[in-house]
């Protein structure tokens, strides 16, 4: 279902959104995993490599707008696009995606 896919899954350092994260890429996603804590975002991204997935890490600020949507520009600029996005951050933020 997710094969050839990529996904951004933000808050994937730890717990149920870690969790998330794995079994997109078990599915066959190419992942963008986030979290405020850069290393927690690593050991996700390295867990998934070691597992023969594609993962890569991102610090990410969820509560800032500005980051958020550089780092969607840097995702499509680097894989073309996004057909999932994820958001685990533990924030609510009101407004529409476009």
């Amino acid at each position: 279902m997710l094969k050839n896919r990529v996904a951004l899954v933000t808050g994937a350092g730890s717990g149920i959104r870690r969790a998330g994260a794995m079994t997109m890429a078990r599915e066959g996603a190419s992942l963008v995993v986030t979290d405020l804590r850069e290393d927690l975002a690593e050991a996700t991204a390295a867990d998934i490599l070691a597992a023969g997935g594609g993962a890569v890490a991102r610090p990410l600020d969820a509560s800032d707008d500005e980051a958020i949507g550089s780092l969607v520009e840097q995702i499509v600029a680097d894989h073309g696009r996004i057909d999932v996005a994820h958001s685990h951050a533990d924030i609510q933020i009101a407004g529409k995606l476009e």
